[in-house]
Protein backbone atom coordinates (compact mmCIF):
# COMPACT_ATOMS: atom_id res chain seq x y z
CA UNK A 1 0.00 0.00 0.00
CA UNK A 2 2.81 2.37 -0.06
CA UNK A 3 3.92 4.41 -3.47
CA UNK A 4 6.95 4.10 -4.93
CA UNK A 5 8.60 7.61 -3.96
CA UNK A 6 9.86 9.59 -7.09
CA UNK A 7 13.02 12.16 -7.18
CA UNK A 8 10.40 14.99 -7.54
CA UNK A 9 6.56 15.78 -7.07
CA UNK A 10 6.86 15.66 -11.44
CA UNK A 11 6.48 12.14 -13.25
CA UNK A 12 9.14 11.09 -15.37
CA UNK A 13 7.94 10.82 -18.77
CA UNK A 14 8.09 7.42 -19.00
CA UNK A 15 5.40 7.08 -17.00
CA UNK A 16 3.05 9.22 -18.41
CA UNK A 17 1.61 6.07 -20.72
CA UNK A 18 0.51 4.38 -17.51
CA UNK A 19 -1.14 7.87 -15.99
CA UNK A 20 -2.45 11.70 -17.34
CA UNK A 21 -3.55 11.44 -21.06
CA UNK A 22 -2.99 15.48 -21.52
CA UNK A 23 -6.68 17.51 -22.99
CA UNK A 24 -7.03 20.81 -24.17
CA UNK A 25 -5.03 22.68 -21.35
CA UNK A 26 -4.50 19.87 -18.60
CA UNK A 27 -1.33 17.67 -18.79
CA UNK A 28 1.31 16.15 -16.68
CA UNK A 29 3.47 18.07 -15.14
CA UNK A 30 6.62 18.63 -16.77
CA UNK A 31 10.20 18.76 -14.92
CA UNK A 32 11.44 21.96 -14.52
CA UNK A 33 15.25 22.09 -13.23
CA UNK A 34 14.78 25.68 -13.36
CA UNK A 35 12.21 26.23 -10.55
CA UNK A 36 14.22 24.28 -7.88
CA UNK A 37 14.90 26.71 -5.38
CA UNK A 38 11.16 27.68 -5.72
CA UNK A 39 9.69 23.76 -5.03
CA UNK A 40 8.36 22.26 -2.20
CA UNK A 41 10.55 19.91 -0.91
CA UNK A 42 10.43 16.08 -2.11
CA UNK A 43 6.48 14.65 -1.50
CA UNK A 44 5.40 18.09 -0.51
CA UNK A 45 3.29 20.51 -2.56
CA UNK A 46 2.30 24.35 -1.42
CA UNK A 47 -1.32 25.74 -0.77
CA UNK A 48 -2.34 29.59 -0.44
CA UNK A 49 -4.93 30.75 1.18
CA UNK A 50 -7.00 33.74 2.75
CA UNK A 51 -7.60 31.43 5.84
CA UNK A 52 -5.71 31.26 8.22
CA UNK A 53 -5.34 27.59 10.24
CA UNK A 54 -7.60 28.62 12.70
CA UNK A 55 -10.27 28.39 10.13
CA UNK A 56 -9.03 25.23 8.22
CA UNK A 57 -8.30 23.20 10.97
CA UNK A 58 -12.29 23.10 12.33
CA UNK A 59 -13.38 22.32 9.03
CA UNK A 60 -10.86 19.19 9.11
CA UNK A 61 -8.50 20.45 6.49
CA UNK A 62 -9.09 21.85 2.84
CA UNK A 63 -12.39 21.11 2.06
CA UNK A 64 -13.87 20.96 -1.91
CA UNK A 65 -16.09 23.50 -3.36
CA UNK A 66 -19.87 23.06 -2.90
CA UNK A 67 -22.24 19.67 -2.84
CA UNK A 68 -19.26 18.11 -4.92
CA UNK A 69 -20.42 14.63 -4.03
CA UNK A 70 -24.28 14.22 -5.58
CA UNK A 71 -22.83 16.41 -8.50
CA UNK A 72 -21.52 14.15 -11.51
CA UNK A 73 -19.71 17.31 -13.48
CA UNK A 74 -17.86 18.63 -10.23
CA UNK A 75 -15.62 15.24 -11.22
CA UNK A 76 -14.50 16.24 -14.42
CA UNK A 77 -10.88 16.92 -13.66
CA UNK A 78 -11.23 19.77 -17.11
CA UNK A 79 -13.77 21.39 -15.89
CA UNK A 80 -11.42 22.02 -12.75
CA UNK A 81 -8.90 22.88 -14.33
CA UNK A 82 -10.43 25.36 -16.86
CA UNK A 83 -13.05 26.99 -14.02
CA UNK A 84 -16.53 27.76 -15.36
CA UNK A 85 -17.47 30.61 -17.54
CA UNK A 86 -20.36 31.43 -15.27
CA UNK A 87 -18.17 32.40 -12.96
CA UNK A 88 -15.02 33.43 -14.42
CA UNK A 89 -13.28 35.54 -15.49
CA UNK A 90 -14.38 37.86 -13.11
CA UNK A 91 -14.97 41.43 -13.84
CA UNK A 92 -11.52 43.21 -14.68
CA UNK A 93 -9.25 40.35 -14.85
CA UNK A 94 -6.61 40.44 -16.94
CA UNK A 95 -6.28 37.90 -19.63
CA UNK A 96 -3.32 36.18 -18.11
CA UNK A 97 -5.16 35.54 -14.72
CA UNK A 98 -5.39 31.49 -14.26
CA UNK A 99 -7.93 30.00 -14.33
CA UNK A 100 -7.58 28.64 -10.82
CA UNK A 101 -6.63 32.38 -9.06
CA UNK A 102 -10.40 33.44 -10.94
CA UNK A 103 -11.88 29.85 -9.55
CA UNK A 104 -10.06 30.29 -5.87
CA UNK A 105 -12.90 32.77 -5.43
CA UNK A 106 -15.38 30.70 -5.53
CA UNK A 107 -13.86 28.43 -2.80
CA UNK A 108 -16.35 28.95 -0.43
CA UNK A 109 -20.64 28.98 -0.88
CA UNK A 110 -20.97 31.78 0.17
CA UNK A 111 -18.87 33.77 -2.94
CA UNK A 112 -19.91 30.95 -5.31
CA UNK A 113 -23.60 28.89 -3.69
CA UNK A 114 -23.62 27.26 -6.82
CA UNK A 115 -19.90 26.25 -8.02
CA UNK A 116 -19.31 22.78 -7.00
CA UNK A 117 -15.70 20.97 -7.71
CA UNK A 118 -14.69 17.70 -6.18
CA UNK A 119 -11.16 18.93 -6.42
CA UNK A 120 -8.30 21.16 -4.06
CA UNK A 121 -5.88 23.00 -5.67
CA UNK A 122 -2.43 22.92 -4.56
CA UNK A 123 1.03 23.81 -6.80
CA UNK A 124 4.39 22.84 -6.92
CA UNK A 125 5.88 25.90 -6.89
CA UNK A 126 5.33 28.39 -3.91
CA UNK A 127 5.20 31.44 -5.90
CA UNK A 128 2.27 29.61 -7.54
CA UNK A 129 0.58 28.72 -4.20
CA UNK A 130 0.74 32.01 -2.46
CA UNK A 131 -0.98 34.33 -5.71
CA UNK A 132 -3.87 32.50 -4.10
CA UNK A 133 -3.23 34.38 -0.25
CA UNK A 134 -4.66 37.86 -1.36
CA UNK A 135 -5.29 40.32 1.20
CA UNK A 136 -8.90 40.50 2.42
CA UNK A 137 -10.78 43.47 2.60
CA UNK A 138 -9.27 44.81 5.68
CA UNK A 139 -5.67 44.44 3.46
CA UNK A 140 -4.60 41.25 5.75
CA UNK A 141 -2.68 38.60 3.87
CA UNK A 142 -3.64 34.96 3.55
CA UNK A 143 -1.20 31.88 4.37
CA UNK A 144 0.95 29.68 2.73
CA UNK A 145 0.57 26.03 3.60
CA UNK A 146 3.39 23.30 2.96
CA UNK A 147 1.27 19.94 2.56
CA UNK A 148 2.57 16.31 2.33
CA UNK A 149 1.43 14.67 -0.64
CA UNK A 150 -1.61 12.57 -0.57
CA UNK A 151 -2.42 9.19 -2.50
CA UNK A 152 -5.49 11.07 -3.85
CA UNK A 153 -3.61 13.89 -5.69
CA UNK A 154 -3.59 13.92 -8.96
CA UNK A 155 -0.96 15.62 -11.34
CA UNK A 156 -1.79 18.13 -13.86
CA UNK A 157 -0.87 21.64 -15.63
CA UNK A 158 -2.62 24.33 -16.52
CA UNK A 159 -1.33 26.98 -19.18
CA UNK A 160 -0.68 29.22 -16.28
CA UNK A 161 0.21 26.99 -13.58
CA UNK A 162 1.64 23.34 -12.26
CA UNK A 163 -0.84 22.32 -10.54
CA UNK A 164 -1.57 18.85 -8.21
CA UNK A 165 -5.41 18.86 -7.39
CA UNK A 166 -6.63 16.39 -4.37
CA UNK A 167 -9.81 14.44 -5.31
CA UNK A 168 -11.97 14.88 -1.88
CA UNK A 169 -9.64 17.02 -0.62
CA UNK A 170 -6.78 17.78 1.97
CA UNK A 171 -7.35 16.87 5.61
CA UNK A 172 -5.50 18.71 8.27
CA UNK A 173 -3.41 16.14 8.95
CA UNK A 174 -1.43 16.48 6.21
CA UNK A 175 -0.50 20.03 6.23
CA UNK A 176 2.98 19.74 7.44
CA UNK A 177 3.53 24.20 8.30
CA UNK A 178 1.98 27.11 7.26
CA UNK A 179 3.50 30.70 7.19
CA UNK A 180 1.64 34.06 6.98
CA UNK A 181 2.50 36.32 4.20
CA UNK A 182 3.54 39.98 4.98
CA UNK A 183 3.60 41.91 1.99
CA UNK A 184 2.44 42.05 -1.87
CA UNK A 185 6.51 40.80 -2.56
CA UNK A 186 5.74 37.91 -0.77
CA UNK A 187 2.90 37.05 -3.48
CA UNK A 188 5.95 35.58 -5.60
CA UNK A 189 8.76 33.95 -3.03
CA UNK A 190 11.51 32.21 -4.17
CA UNK A 191 12.66 30.84 -0.83
CA UNK A 192 10.97 31.20 2.48
CA UNK A 193 13.25 30.42 4.83
CA UNK A 194 12.82 27.39 7.27
CA UNK A 195 12.28 29.80 10.33
CA UNK A 196 9.26 31.39 9.06
CA UNK A 197 7.45 28.30 9.03
CA UNK A 198 4.88 27.36 11.77
CA UNK A 199 5.47 23.57 12.39
CA UNK A 200 1.49 21.79 12.54
CA UNK A 201 1.56 19.93 15.40
CA UNK A 202 -1.42 17.81 13.92
CA UNK A 203 0.83 16.76 11.42
CA UNK A 204 0.14 12.57 10.97
CA UNK A 205 4.07 11.46 9.90
CA UNK A 206 1.99 8.29 8.91
CA UNK A 207 2.05 10.62 5.44
CA UNK A 208 5.84 10.47 5.32
CA UNK A 209 5.17 7.17 3.67
CA UNK A 210 3.84 8.33 0.44
CA UNK A 211 4.54 10.36 -2.73
CA UNK A 212 3.04 11.10 -5.93
CA UNK A 213 0.87 8.64 -7.09
CA UNK A 214 -0.13 9.48 -10.94
CA UNK A 215 -3.64 8.66 -10.79
CA UNK A 216 -5.46 10.17 -13.13
CA UNK A 217 -6.78 8.93 -16.07
CA UNK A 218 -8.49 10.70 -19.30
CA UNK A 219 -11.80 8.99 -18.16
CA UNK A 220 -12.12 11.71 -15.10
CA UNK A 221 -13.08 14.24 -17.61
CA UNK A 222 -16.01 12.56 -19.70
CA UNK A 223 -19.73 12.04 -17.94
CA UNK A 224 -18.23 9.06 -16.30
CA UNK A 225 -15.91 10.92 -14.32
CA UNK A 226 -17.72 10.24 -11.02
CA UNK A 227 -17.54 6.94 -11.71
CA UNK A 228 -14.03 6.75 -12.51
CA UNK A 229 -13.22 8.70 -9.10
CA UNK A 230 -15.23 6.47 -7.14
CA UNK A 231 -13.26 3.61 -8.45
CA UNK A 232 -10.03 5.27 -8.42
CA UNK A 233 -10.68 5.75 -4.23
CA UNK A 234 -11.85 1.99 -3.96
CA UNK A 235 -8.25 0.77 -5.17
CA UNK A 236 -6.94 0.33 -1.33
CA UNK A 237 -3.51 2.15 -2.37
CA UNK A 238 -5.27 4.67 -2.81
CA UNK A 239 -8.59 4.80 -0.47
CA UNK A 240 -7.15 3.32 2.52
CA UNK A 241 -5.02 5.80 3.49
CA UNK A 242 -7.63 8.65 3.38
CA UNK A 243 -10.15 6.87 4.81
CA UNK A 244 -12.09 6.21 2.17
CA UNK A 245 -15.84 4.42 3.19
CA UNK A 246 -16.71 3.88 -0.42
CA UNK A 247 -18.69 6.98 -0.89
CA UNK A 248 -17.97 10.78 -1.18
CA UNK A 249 -17.93 13.19 0.45
CA UNK A 250 -14.15 12.19 1.77
CA UNK A 251 -14.20 13.34 5.20
CA UNK A 252 -16.29 15.93 7.37
CA UNK A 253 -20.26 15.78 8.57
CA UNK A 254 -21.64 15.15 4.99
CA UNK A 255 -23.57 12.01 5.72
CA UNK A 256 -25.29 14.23 8.01
CA UNK A 257 -28.76 16.30 6.90
CA UNK A 258 -30.08 18.94 9.25
CA UNK A 259 -34.24 19.72 9.92
CA UNK A 260 -35.85 22.96 11.86
CA UNK A 261 -38.99 21.72 13.79
CA UNK A 262 -41.02 23.49 15.96
CA UNK A 263 -41.85 19.79 17.92
CA UNK A 264 -39.94 18.67 20.98
CA UNK A 265 -37.86 15.62 20.65
CA UNK A 266 -40.53 14.08 22.87
CA UNK A 267 -43.06 14.41 20.17
CA UNK A 268 -40.85 13.44 17.72
CA UNK A 269 -39.94 10.13 19.21
CA UNK A 270 -43.32 9.42 20.25
CA UNK A 271 -44.42 10.10 16.18
CA UNK A 272 -41.12 7.31 15.49
CA UNK A 273 -39.76 10.14 13.43
CA UNK A 274 -40.34 12.52 10.67
CA UNK A 275 -43.27 11.03 8.67
CA UNK A 276 -44.99 12.02 5.47
CA UNK A 277 -48.02 14.43 6.47
CA UNK A 278 -51.99 13.27 5.60
CA UNK A 279 -53.14 9.70 6.28
CA UNK A 280 -52.93 7.51 3.44
CA UNK A 281 -50.22 9.31 1.22
CA UNK A 282 -48.86 5.41 0.61
CA UNK A 283 -52.02 5.51 -1.42
CA UNK A 284 -51.69 8.50 -3.30
CA UNK A 285 -49.84 8.59 -6.39
CA UNK A 286 -49.90 12.30 -6.62
CA UNK A 287 -48.06 12.17 -3.17
CA UNK A 288 -44.73 10.72 -4.91
CA UNK A 289 -43.93 14.09 -7.47
CA UNK A 290 -41.67 15.79 -5.73
CA UNK A 291 -42.06 18.57 -7.74
CA UNK A 292 -45.22 18.92 -6.33
CA UNK A 293 -44.10 18.83 -2.66
CA UNK A 294 -41.65 21.47 -3.17
CA UNK A 295 -44.48 23.98 -4.96
CA UNK A 296 -46.98 22.60 -2.21
CA UNK A 297 -46.08 24.43 0.31
CA UNK A 298 -47.48 24.14 4.44
CA UNK A 299 -49.99 22.47 4.53
CA UNK A 300 -50.29 21.97 0.60
CA UNK A 301 -51.25 25.49 0.29
CA UNK A 302 -49.57 26.38 -2.67
CA UNK A 303 -51.27 24.01 -4.55
CA UNK A 304 -54.35 25.14 -6.88
CA UNK A 305 -56.37 22.02 -5.56
CA UNK A 306 -55.91 23.67 -2.01
CA UNK A 307 -59.08 25.74 -2.01
CA UNK A 308 -61.03 22.81 -2.89
CA UNK A 309 -63.85 21.54 0.05
CA UNK A 310 -62.41 18.52 2.32
CA UNK A 311 -59.16 18.95 0.46
CA UNK A 312 -55.99 16.97 2.58
CA UNK A 313 -52.85 17.61 1.71
CA UNK A 314 -50.99 14.48 1.14
CA UNK A 315 -46.95 13.81 0.47
CA UNK A 316 -44.63 11.26 0.82
CA UNK A 317 -41.98 13.42 1.58
CA UNK A 318 -40.05 15.08 4.40
CA UNK A 319 -37.72 18.05 3.41
CA UNK A 320 -34.52 18.04 5.26
CA UNK A 321 -31.48 20.38 4.64
CA UNK A 322 -27.94 19.99 3.70
CA UNK A 323 -26.64 22.95 5.06
CA UNK A 324 -27.20 23.64 8.88
CA UNK A 325 -27.48 27.38 8.46
CA UNK A 326 -30.89 27.42 6.24
CA UNK A 327 -32.35 24.66 8.52
CA UNK A 328 -31.27 26.86 12.03
CA UNK A 329 -33.89 29.47 10.51
CA UNK A 330 -36.89 27.12 10.97
CA UNK A 331 -38.72 26.04 13.98
CA UNK A 332 -37.80 26.60 17.33
CA UNK A 333 -35.45 22.78 17.58
CA UNK A 334 -32.66 21.40 15.55
CA UNK A 335 -31.89 17.82 14.67
CA UNK A 336 -29.21 15.92 12.93
CA UNK A 337 -30.18 13.38 10.87
CA UNK A 338 -28.02 10.63 9.47
CA UNK A 339 -28.45 10.54 5.65
CA UNK A 340 -29.87 7.23 4.01
CA UNK A 341 -30.28 7.01 0.37
CA UNK A 342 -33.94 7.61 0.45
CA UNK A 343 -33.15 11.20 0.55
CA UNK A 344 -33.38 12.29 -3.02
CA UNK A 345 -31.04 15.50 -3.62
CA UNK A 346 -31.87 17.14 -6.98
CA UNK A 347 -29.18 20.01 -7.19
CA UNK A 348 -31.38 22.35 -6.78
CA UNK A 349 -29.79 25.75 -5.39
CA UNK A 350 -31.84 25.69 -2.24
CA UNK A 351 -29.61 22.62 -0.87
CA UNK A 352 -33.12 21.00 0.10
CA UNK A 353 -33.06 17.00 0.22
CA UNK A 354 -36.90 14.93 0.01
CA UNK A 355 -36.59 12.12 2.16
CA UNK A 356 -38.93 9.82 0.65
CA UNK A 357 -41.17 7.89 2.88
CA UNK A 358 -39.75 10.43 5.90
CA UNK A 359 -36.98 9.90 8.64
CA UNK A 360 -37.07 7.55 11.42
CA UNK A 361 -35.80 8.65 15.16
CA UNK A 362 -32.96 5.69 15.06
CA UNK A 363 -31.57 8.00 12.55
CA UNK A 364 -31.72 11.18 14.57
CA UNK A 365 -28.04 11.63 16.07
CA UNK A 366 -28.60 14.67 18.06
CA UNK A 367 -30.72 17.10 18.76
CA UNK A 368 -30.99 21.08 20.29
CA UNK A 369 -33.49 24.02 21.36
CA UNK A 370 -31.79 26.63 19.50
CA UNK A 371 -32.01 30.83 20.84
CA UNK A 372 -33.85 33.70 19.20
CA UNK A 373 -36.50 33.50 16.79
CA UNK A 374 -37.27 31.62 13.74
CA UNK A 375 -36.13 33.26 10.09
CA UNK A 376 -32.41 34.53 11.95
CA UNK A 377 -29.09 32.42 11.74
CA UNK A 378 -26.80 31.01 13.99
CA UNK A 379 -28.69 30.47 16.85
CA UNK A 380 -27.20 26.92 18.09
CA UNK A 381 -24.81 26.72 20.72
CA UNK A 382 -22.49 24.04 20.19
CA UNK A 383 -22.64 23.36 23.82
CA UNK A 384 -26.29 22.66 24.00
CA UNK A 385 -26.72 19.43 21.66
CA UNK A 386 -28.37 16.28 23.58
CA UNK A 387 -27.38 12.70 21.96
CA UNK A 388 -30.60 10.87 21.01
CA UNK A 389 -30.23 7.91 23.23
CA UNK A 390 -31.89 5.71 20.75
CA UNK A 391 -29.57 6.69 17.88
CA UNK A 392 -28.51 3.73 15.95
CA UNK A 393 -24.75 3.81 15.39
CA UNK A 394 -24.29 0.39 14.82
CA UNK A 395 -26.55 0.37 12.00
CA UNK A 396 -26.04 3.73 10.96
CA UNK A 397 -21.97 4.32 10.81
CA UNK A 398 -20.41 0.74 11.67
CA UNK A 399 -23.02 -1.37 10.04
CA UNK A 400 -22.32 -3.28 6.52
CA UNK A 401 -24.79 -1.05 4.54
CA UNK A 402 -23.01 2.26 6.25
CA UNK A 403 -21.16 2.91 3.10
CA UNK A 404 -24.55 4.02 1.39
CA UNK A 405 -25.30 5.91 4.50
CA UNK A 406 -26.16 9.52 1.81
CA UNK A 407 -28.12 11.68 -0.01
CA UNK A 408 -28.77 10.12 -3.02
CA UNK A 409 -28.75 12.00 -6.24
CA UNK A 410 -29.53 8.80 -8.50
CA UNK A 411 -32.81 8.58 -8.69
CA UNK A 412 -36.39 7.62 -11.36
CA UNK A 413 -36.81 11.06 -13.11
CA UNK A 414 -40.48 10.04 -12.73
CA UNK A 415 -40.04 10.95 -9.32
CA UNK A 416 -40.10 14.68 -10.16
CA UNK A 417 -43.19 15.12 -11.83
CA UNK A 418 -44.61 12.15 -12.83
CA UNK A 419 -43.12 12.13 -16.29
CA UNK A 420 -40.17 10.36 -17.58
CA UNK A 421 -38.44 13.17 -18.87
CA UNK A 422 -39.50 15.69 -16.77
CA UNK A 423 -40.44 17.79 -19.96
CA UNK A 424 -44.53 18.15 -19.37
CA UNK A 425 -47.43 16.36 -19.30
CA UNK A 426 -47.36 13.12 -21.54
CA UNK A 427 -50.76 11.80 -20.59
CA UNK A 428 -53.56 11.59 -18.19
CA UNK A 429 -52.24 12.40 -14.53
CA UNK A 430 -53.77 9.06 -13.65
CA UNK A 431 -51.22 7.53 -15.42
CA UNK A 432 -48.46 9.30 -14.40
CA UNK A 433 -49.45 9.00 -10.66
CA UNK A 434 -49.10 5.03 -11.10
CA UNK A 435 -46.15 5.59 -12.79
CA UNK A 436 -44.52 7.70 -9.91
CA UNK A 437 -45.91 5.51 -7.02
CA UNK A 438 -44.81 1.83 -8.90
CA UNK A 439 -41.53 3.46 -9.71
CA UNK A 440 -40.93 4.86 -5.91
CA UNK A 441 -41.53 1.30 -4.44
CA UNK A 442 -38.76 -0.05 -6.67
CA UNK A 443 -36.35 2.60 -6.05
CA UNK A 444 -37.22 1.81 -2.16
CA UNK A 445 -36.62 -1.99 -2.69
CA UNK A 446 -33.81 -2.24 -4.61
CA UNK A 447 -31.55 0.63 -4.21
CA UNK A 448 -28.50 -0.72 -2.00
CA UNK A 449 -28.72 -0.35 1.63
CA UNK A 450 -31.80 0.70 1.73
CA UNK A 451 -33.65 -2.21 3.22
CA UNK A 452 -30.73 -2.22 6.13
CA UNK A 453 -30.47 1.51 5.99
CA UNK A 454 -34.51 2.08 5.65
CA UNK A 455 -36.25 -0.72 5.92
CA UNK A 456 -39.45 -1.85 4.52
CA UNK A 457 -41.18 0.61 2.50
CA UNK A 458 -44.11 1.92 2.81
CA UNK A 459 -42.26 2.33 6.40
CA UNK A 460 -43.28 1.14 10.22
CA UNK A 461 -42.62 3.77 12.24
CA UNK A 462 -41.31 2.55 15.95
CA UNK A 463 -43.05 4.66 18.24
CA UNK A 464 -40.77 5.58 21.74
CA UNK A 465 -42.48 6.36 25.07
CA UNK A 466 -41.80 9.47 26.58
CA UNK A 467 -38.87 9.03 28.51
CA UNK A 468 -36.33 11.16 30.84
CA UNK A 469 -33.26 13.06 29.32
CA UNK A 470 -35.82 13.46 25.49
CA UNK A 471 -37.10 16.69 26.26
CA UNK A 472 -40.83 17.54 25.73
CA UNK A 473 -42.80 20.28 24.52
CA UNK A 474 -42.48 24.04 25.64
CA UNK A 475 -44.83 26.72 25.14
CA UNK A 476 -46.91 26.24 21.72
CA UNK A 477 -45.79 28.46 18.73
CA UNK A 478 -48.59 30.61 16.81
CA UNK A 479 -50.76 27.95 15.24
CA UNK A 480 -50.02 30.25 12.08
CA UNK A 481 -46.41 29.93 11.87
CA UNK A 482 -46.43 26.02 11.76
CA UNK A 483 -47.19 23.63 9.28
CA UNK A 484 -48.47 20.15 10.10
CA UNK A 485 -44.86 18.83 9.81
CA UNK A 486 -43.53 21.73 12.28
CA UNK A 487 -42.27 23.54 9.72
CA UNK A 488 -42.17 27.56 10.16
CA UNK A 489 -44.38 29.17 7.07
CA UNK A 490 -41.06 31.11 5.82
CA UNK A 491 -40.19 31.55 1.79
CA UNK A 492 -37.44 31.99 0.74
CA UNK A 493 -36.98 34.85 -2.46
CA UNK A 494 -35.70 31.88 -4.48
CA UNK A 495 -38.96 29.91 -3.73
CA UNK A 496 -40.91 32.90 -3.97
CA UNK A 497 -40.00 33.20 -7.78
CA UNK A 498 -40.31 29.62 -8.32
CA UNK A 499 -43.69 30.02 -7.36
CA UNK A 500 -45.33 33.09 -7.09
CA UNK A 501 -48.57 31.52 -5.96
CA UNK A 502 -46.97 31.46 -2.97
CA UNK A 503 -47.54 35.07 -2.57
CA UNK A 504 -50.45 34.60 -0.52
CA UNK A 505 -50.13 31.54 0.61
CA UNK A 506 -48.09 32.96 4.04
CA UNK A 507 -51.08 35.01 4.99
CA UNK A 508 -53.92 32.53 4.32
CA UNK A 509 -52.56 28.66 5.82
Amino acid sequence: MIFSRFANVAAPASLLCLFWLGYGNASIVPHAPNAVMRRAPDDFVYRGDTRGPDKVRPDGGFQPSGYYWNNPSAFNIHRHVRGDPVFMPRSGSSSGESNSLRRSRCSSSSSCPDWADAYVSTAVLANEAAIFAYPDEDGNFGYLYRIHITPNMLTVQSQHEREVAALGGIPWSAVSAYTQLRSRDEEFPSVIPESRWTENPDFDPEWNRFSTAMTASTLLEGPDAMTTAITLMDRPSIGGPMGWSGQFPLFGDHHFVYRGDARSPQEIAQDGGFQPQGDGWQNQGSAFHFDRHYAAGPNGCGLEESGNSGFVFRTAYVTLEQDRDVAETQGSWLYEIRATPNMIDDNNPETDVFALGGVHWSQIRRYTNMTGNPGERHRVDEAAWINNPNYDAATYQRGESAVFARVNGNFPEVLRNGNTDSGGSDGPSCDRDRRAMAAARNFMTHTRGMRDLYGPFPPRFSRYPAIDGIPGPGPPPPPETVDAQGKKNSFSQKTMQKHPHYSSCANNC
